[in-house]
């Protein structure tokens, strides 16, 4: 049953706003000359400014002043206080606390005063102004009140009429100024300055150094000692031995400090008591003995914590008569037959958007050409097919002509002819046939004395990036001559072997040729296995793939190698950011086959739809309630606003949903965040006891992964 506390259908006057004070919605509280009103509730900060630092939380109620008097040093002033500085009155439009000085930039104007009347003031002083103010300013070199009468001077010169005359005569029996001697003399009685060359009380030579026989016993202590003024520097080296140092030293209270090195292990003590002590160790000497831990489980167990002690609170809040929780400890609690690409980790026990392989592409490698026959019937081969990928030449004329094996795709066109048919004439007199291209069939093998070997076909022309650039067979072997690496325009790439010299085919390649957006053609050939990251602003691009060539049959008179398999599109759509791998097909070395070539993208499923299996009511709910939570494993998921990636519904009968729930985030726990709808109306929806929930997870791939770790469903 739905409570109203009739005491929050209203304001609520709290009187002047306090430090940790818990204000809930619609409390007003005055603030410096304002009044506010709390629009999300909260516990205020410990201090008087924090009140600033909420400020988001209220609404200004009734805006007013507050007069403050004389501006002071060290006061706090808020928003909207007044206080007076020389004749004008200023108003407060930056909180601070204020210094001897009014600082005006916190400040505005408020009231401009003018000139006043001048008061009073003392002796020794001018009034002066600039214009706009008036003040009292003492004189500059006045007389102190006891000289400032003729009367006053005269008695300080004892009234004497000749007062100079009379310290002229009183100064003239003085001695005269001293003429300055040096720091080696001394001033002696008869006003005479002497040089010091003898100590009377040491008898020694002053301009020497004193000997030990001049220095009493125990007559230099610590006090005739400065601080520090004794260093190594007035220490000879090896004046101090071990005679001279007591057996025992007190360095209570003393920092010492030795040398790297100073002290090894056989100074020291076979056990050490460091109780008390604080002992630094640096980190490589620690860590080196520390085995790592992977705490990932422990973080989901806290996760799975947290999440059961808000759906319990929830089952008591909101009074509910039935609950279920699922944990995903297992697939038993989920309806595969309705759920759509849900993929399941038993490890970290959650569901994500299942992959797919959304492009798998290959062009078949070229077949090797035939081998000379054995027989005398059978003299000669076939040459291999483009594109055939495995399928190659046969032995002697009465064989057929190498058979293309080649790949087609919808959308793509797609290239790899056959092999010419080898010729017999008798004896030594035969020719290899050529080898398949990519766009026509090899020549047959001629049958004239001397067996000239078939002609490979052309390749491909591409057309990308301008060129004209061939992918074609090789030729057949001439008898008992060498063939030719086949006559497909000069290209390198992707030539089938030539026959009679057991030569081997050439490598497969792909091409993009792309325009980004606002950017100029970009041609990107790839001839090594690995990726390729389609570049920001390209949606569609222009691709060749080529299987990698096949190599010559072995021996004399044997069949040209097939040119791999083509596959082009010229308008194919990609997202920038993917990831393609691009498997390179090495040509066949002599008679082996040419190796595939492939291009193939695996992502996440675009949606994701988890539905729970039915949990059977007691009685028709009326109202449910869904508590659940989500990680996110790439890219942020969005549960709120116009286009979330994360919806949920509730349904009753087991098909017919609730609309999208209001998903409210009520916590995290760990890595993952608590999402919850309360107290959602399941009248509206078609009735019965058949409960069930579903979750989708939407724009997955791969800028997003969200995974589903738990969800609890409750209904009453």
């Amino acid at each position: 049953m739905t409570e109203f506390v009739l005491g929050k259908i209203k304001f609520t006057w709290q009187g002047n706003w306090a430090v940790s004070t818990v204000y809930e919605k619609d409390d007003i509280v005055k603030y410096g000359g304002n009044t506010y009103v709390c629009i999300t509730g909260h516990t205020s900060g410990s201090a008087i400014p924090d009140f600033y630092t909420d400020i988001a939380k209220w609404n200004v109620h009734v805006e007013g002043v507050t007069h403050k008097g004389d501006h002071a040093d060290a006061t706090y002033y808020k928003i909207n206080d007044i206080v007076k500085s020389d004749q004008h009155q200023y108003i407060c439009t930056t909180q601070h606390t204020s210094t001897a000085t009014i600082n005006l930039t916190n400040f505005t104007l408020y009231v401009q005063g003018g000139l006043v009347a001048a008061q009073a003031g003392k002796s020794g002083q001018f009034l002066s102004t600039d214009g706009t103010n008036t003040t009292w300013v003492d004189i500059v070199e006045a007389a102190p009140g006891a000289l400032d009468t003729l009367n006053e001077l005269a008695a300080s010169l004892a009234d004497d009429a000749d007062f100079a005359g009379t310290m002229t005569t009183a100064l003239a029996g003085k001695e005269p100024t001293l003429t300055a001697g040096t720091v080696a003399q001394y001033y002696r009685g008869d006003k005479t300055w002497q040089t010091l060359t003898v100590d009377p009380t040491m008898g020694g030579d002053m301009s020497g150094t004193a000997s030990n026989a001049q220095i009493a016993a125990g007559a230099v202590d610590t006090a005739e000692i400065a601080a520090d003024a004794v260093t190594s520097n007035e220490i000879a080296a090896g004046a101090v031995s071990g005679t001279e140092v007591a057996a025992t030293f007190d360095l209570s209270g003393k920092t010492v400090t030795l040398a790297a090195g100073e002290v090894s292990a056989s100074e020291m003590a076979t056990t050490l008591d460091l109780s008390g002590k604080t002992v630094t160790l640096p980190a490589a000497s620690v860590t080196a003995h520390v085995t790592s831990y992977d705490d990932s489980d422990l973080q989901n167990d806290i996760a799975l914590l947290g999440f059961k002690i808000a759906a319990g609170d929830t089952a008591v809040k909101y009074s509910l008569a039935n609950q279920i929780i699922d944990d995903f400890q297992s697939e038993a609690g989920i309806d595969t037959s309705t759920s759509v690409d849900e993929e399941y980790d038993s490890s970290g026990k959650y569901y994500q958007a299942g992959t797919s392989a959304l492009a798998n592409y290959v062009a078949k490698g070229g077949g090797r050409g035939g081998p000379r026959g054995s027989g005398s019937a059978c003299d000669g081969g076939d040459g291999g097919s483009g594109g055939g990928g495995g399928t190659t030449g046969g032995d002697g004329h009465t064989s057929t002509a190498g058979v293309s094996n080649k790949n087609t795709y919808s959308g793509w066109s797609s290239y790899g002819s056959n092999g010419g048919v080898g010729q017999h004439v008798g004896g030594s007199h035969e020719g290899g046939g050529g080898g398949g291209g990519g766009n026509s069939s090899g020549t047959n093998g001629t049958s004239f004395s001397g067996g000239q070997g078939g002609s490979g076909a052309i390749g491909y022309e591409t057309g990308i990036s301008g060129s004209s650039t061939y992918y074609a067979g090789g030729g057949g072997a001439g008898g008992n001559s060498s063939g030719s690496n086949g006559n497909g325009g000069g290209s390198t790439a992707n030539r089938g072997g030539g026959g009679g010299v057991n030569q081997s085919g050439g490598s497969g390649i792909v091409i993009f040729s792309y325009t980004p957006s606002g950017g100029s053609l970009t041609v990107s050939s790839i001839t090594a296995t690995g990726t390729f990251t389609i570049p920001t602003g390209v949606s569609q691009t222009d691709v060749l793939i080529v299987g990698g060539g096949g190599g010559s049959g072995s021996g004399s008179s044997a069949g040209g190698g097939g040119g791999g398999g083509v596959l082009r599109h010229t308008t194919f759509g990609v997202t920038a950011g993917d990831t393609w791998d691009i498997t390179i097909g090495p040509g066949g070395a002599a008679n082996t086959n040419g190796t595939d070539t492939t291009l193939a993208h695996n992502v996440a499923n675009a949606t994701m739809t988890l539905v729970s299996n039915a949990n059977t009511a007691e009685a028709i709910p009326t109202k449910g309630d869904l508590v659940f939570t989500y990680a996110d494993a790439i890219g942020t998921a969005t549960y709120s606003g116009g286009s979330p990636t994360i919806t949920a519904f509730i349904s009753r009968d087991g098909s017919a949903y609730t609309s999208a729930l209001t998903l409210t985030k009520v916590g995290t726990t760990g890595t993952q965040t608590i999402l919850a709808a309360h107290d959602v109306d399941l009248t509206g929806i078609a009735s019965g006891t058949a409960m069930k929930y579903k979750i989708v997870t939407s724009g997955q791939g791969a800028l997003m992964h969200t995974r589903i770790h738990a969800v609890s469903l409750g209904w009453s």
